[in-house]
Protein backbone atom coordinates (compact mmCIF):
# COMPACT_ATOMS: atom_id res chain seq x y z
CA UNK A 1 0.00 0.00 0.00
CA UNK A 2 1.70 3.14 -1.17
CA UNK A 3 0.34 6.34 0.28
CA UNK A 4 0.41 9.89 -0.97
CA UNK A 5 -0.86 12.99 0.76
CA UNK A 6 -4.27 14.31 -0.17
CA UNK A 7 -6.32 16.93 1.61
CA UNK A 8 -8.77 14.14 2.54
CA UNK A 9 -6.18 13.12 5.14
CA UNK A 10 -6.26 16.54 6.83
CA UNK A 11 -7.83 16.66 10.28
CA UNK A 12 -8.26 20.42 10.56
CA UNK A 13 -5.37 21.09 12.93
CA UNK A 14 -2.69 22.96 11.02
CA UNK A 15 0.26 21.69 13.07
CA UNK A 16 -0.81 18.04 13.00
CA UNK A 17 -1.79 18.20 9.34
CA UNK A 18 1.62 19.68 8.45
CA UNK A 19 3.35 16.94 10.44
CA UNK A 20 1.21 14.26 8.82
CA UNK A 21 1.93 15.56 5.34
CA UNK A 22 5.64 15.51 6.12
CA UNK A 23 5.41 11.93 7.46
CA UNK A 24 3.51 10.67 4.41
CA UNK A 25 5.98 12.29 2.03
CA UNK A 26 8.90 10.85 4.04
CA UNK A 27 7.43 7.35 3.83
CA UNK A 28 7.16 7.75 0.06
CA UNK A 29 10.84 8.78 -0.12
CA UNK A 30 11.85 5.83 2.09
CA UNK A 31 9.92 3.40 -0.11
CA UNK A 32 11.70 4.65 -3.23
CA UNK A 33 15.17 5.29 -1.79
CA UNK A 34 18.30 3.65 -3.10
CA UNK A 35 20.59 1.95 -0.60
CA UNK A 36 22.97 4.88 0.01
CA UNK A 37 20.13 7.35 0.70
CA UNK A 38 17.96 5.10 2.85
CA UNK A 39 19.72 5.38 6.25
CA UNK A 40 19.63 9.20 6.31
CA UNK A 41 16.04 9.35 5.08
CA UNK A 42 14.89 6.87 7.70
CA UNK A 43 16.85 8.64 10.43
CA UNK A 44 15.22 11.95 9.52
CA UNK A 45 11.81 10.25 9.55
CA UNK A 46 12.39 8.87 13.05
CA UNK A 47 13.46 12.31 14.29
CA UNK A 48 10.35 13.85 12.73
CA UNK A 49 8.08 11.24 14.30
CA UNK A 50 9.59 11.80 17.77
CA UNK A 51 8.96 15.54 17.42
CA UNK A 52 5.48 15.00 15.98
CA UNK A 53 4.45 12.61 18.74
CA UNK A 54 5.65 15.10 21.35
CA UNK A 55 3.50 17.81 19.74
CA UNK A 56 0.49 15.48 19.83
CA UNK A 57 1.27 14.53 23.43
CA UNK A 58 1.47 18.22 24.38
CA UNK A 59 -1.92 18.84 22.73
CA UNK A 60 -3.43 15.97 24.70
CA UNK A 61 -1.95 17.27 27.97
CA UNK A 62 -3.11 20.82 27.27
CA UNK A 63 -6.69 19.77 26.54
CA UNK A 64 -7.00 17.06 29.19
CA UNK A 65 -7.69 14.41 26.55
CA UNK A 66 -9.27 11.50 28.44
CA UNK A 67 -7.64 8.70 26.37
CA UNK A 68 -4.19 10.28 26.53
CA UNK A 69 -2.49 7.26 28.13
CA UNK A 70 -3.70 4.95 25.36
CA UNK A 71 -2.67 7.35 22.59
CA UNK A 72 0.72 8.07 24.16
CA UNK A 73 1.24 4.32 24.60
CA UNK A 74 0.75 3.85 20.87
CA UNK A 75 3.38 6.52 20.24
CA UNK A 76 5.83 4.64 22.48
CA UNK A 77 5.06 1.37 20.66
CA UNK A 78 5.65 2.91 17.22
CA UNK A 79 8.88 4.61 18.30
CA UNK A 80 10.11 1.24 19.57
CA UNK A 81 9.31 -0.29 16.18
CA UNK A 82 11.12 2.55 14.38
CA UNK A 83 14.14 2.07 16.65
CA UNK A 84 14.13 -1.64 15.75
CA UNK A 85 14.07 -0.81 12.05
CA UNK A 86 16.89 1.71 12.57
CA UNK A 87 18.92 -1.08 14.20
CA UNK A 88 18.25 -3.26 11.14
CA UNK A 89 19.53 -0.45 8.92
CA UNK A 90 22.65 -0.08 11.04
CA UNK A 91 23.25 -3.82 10.59
CA UNK A 92 22.92 -3.49 6.82
CA UNK A 93 19.40 -4.91 6.62
CA UNK A 94 17.61 -2.23 4.62
CA UNK A 95 14.52 -4.11 3.45
CA UNK A 96 12.60 -3.67 6.72
CA UNK A 97 12.78 0.11 6.24
CA UNK A 98 11.58 -0.14 2.66
CA UNK A 99 8.77 -2.46 3.73
CA UNK A 100 7.79 0.05 6.39
CA UNK A 101 7.76 2.86 3.80
CA UNK A 102 5.74 0.82 1.31
CA UNK A 103 3.34 -1.14 3.51
CA UNK A 104 3.60 -1.11 7.29
CA UNK A 105 3.97 2.64 7.72
CA UNK A 106 1.13 3.69 5.41
CA UNK A 107 -1.23 1.06 6.85
CA UNK A 108 -0.39 2.14 10.40
CA UNK A 109 -0.70 5.83 9.50
CA UNK A 110 -4.19 5.46 8.02
CA UNK A 111 -5.41 3.43 10.98
CA UNK A 112 -3.84 5.79 13.55
CA UNK A 113 -5.07 8.90 11.73
CA UNK A 114 -8.61 7.55 11.40
CA UNK A 115 -8.87 6.49 15.03
CA UNK A 116 -6.60 8.03 17.64
CA UNK A 117 -5.63 11.23 15.85
CA UNK A 118 -9.15 11.94 14.60
CA UNK A 119 -10.58 11.63 18.11
CA UNK A 120 -7.75 13.66 19.65
CA UNK A 121 -8.10 16.55 17.20
CA UNK A 122 -11.89 16.50 17.48
CA UNK A 123 -11.66 16.62 21.28
CA UNK A 124 -9.11 19.47 21.19
CA UNK A 125 -11.35 21.41 18.79
CA UNK A 126 -14.37 21.00 21.07
CA UNK A 127 -12.33 22.04 24.11
CA UNK A 128 -11.26 25.24 22.38
CA UNK A 129 -14.81 26.01 21.26
CA UNK A 130 -13.91 26.05 17.55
Amino acid sequence: MMLSWTEDLALGNDDIDCDHRHAVEAMMRIAAADDPALPALFGAFVTHMREHFERENALMRATGFPARACHEGEHVRVLSLLDSIAADIAAGRLESARDFGRHGGPAWFIDHRNTMDFVTVDYARRQSGR
